[in-house]
């Protein structure tokens, strides 16, 4: 009827307005970004630039599969006291002492990066296996961390309270840390050695502290230690291994 046209009207007229103010404050939105000078805007981005904004993160589903594959190309165990790597990682170590988690010594961080750089690796994997036999794995347990950007490791840390493992995204190399304050590190001899030379240490320097602080277990806790032979051997060959058992007294 007219008068409900007439009734209408000033909601049309209304939502009229609304329209055109919408449209010229994005077209004055647009000037201004058109008309910014390149000072105020800043340069372009660059790819350094933008590798210097990566982080360390959780992995996606997608990159998930990708994950397992390259572990499962370094470690046949997710055990430190067991045999944990594949015939394949060639150079295996000892490094004792050292925290589960690496940014209590940043030394520590630029040591791992500096081996991971050595094998050309650009990133590295960070898994914290789940425990509980009734739990499933999941992607959110395991994150990656970009070379160029270390000091975000430790955004990460809250994960790094239990055994884990951080390892080449190739399955070049791994490290596998215990509560223990002892990890296991096999790779190529380039990444164990720019490894331990970062770290200031060598394998009989680490080795004879690892036995002597057992054999200290040992003495006053009685605790066994069988495991240690076939460990060291698995690391470092049965005559080298012999060596430092019957040289500390635990053999």
């Amino acid at each position: 009827t007219k008068d409900g046209c007439a009734a209408c009207e000033p909601r049309r007229r209304l939502a009229a307005c609304t329209r055109a103010a919408d449209a010229l404050h994005a077209w004055s939105i647009d000037r201004v970004a058109v008309r910014r000078p390149r000072e105020a805007r800043g340069p372009p981005k660059t790819e350094d630039q933008n590798q210097m904004k990566a982080r360390a993160r959780t992995l996606s589903v997608d990159e998930y599969a990708a994950a397992e594959n390259a572990f499962a190309m370094v470690f046949q165990s997710d055990d430190p006291r067991d045999e944990p790597f594949t015939p394949a990682m060639g150079r295996r170590a000892l490094w004792y002492p050292v925290s589960l988690g690496l940014d209590l010594d940043p030394a520590h961080v630029r040591a791992v990066v500096a081996a991971a750089q050595a094998v050309q690796d650009d990133a590295f994997f960070v898994w914290a296996p789940v425990t509980n036999p009734a739990a499933q794995d999941d992607p959110k347990y395991r994150w990656v961390v970009p070379t160029s950007a270390p000091e975000t490791y430790s955004e990460i840390r809250f994960a790094l309270d239990v055994q884990n493992a951080h390892y080449s995204p190739k399955g070049r190399w791994g490290i596998l840390f215990s509560y223990e304050d002892h990890a296991v590190v096999g790779g190529p001899a380039e990444f164990v050695e720019t490894l331990f030379r970062s770290l200031k240490l060598t394998d009989d320097e680490s080795v004879r502290a690892f036995l002597d602080r057992w054999k200290d277990d040992r003495r006053s806790l009685g605790v066994s230690l069988d495991w240690i032979a076939p460990f060291l051997t698995h690391l470092y060959g049965r005559s080298r291994a012999q060596h430092w058992l019957k040289e500390s007294g635990v053999s």
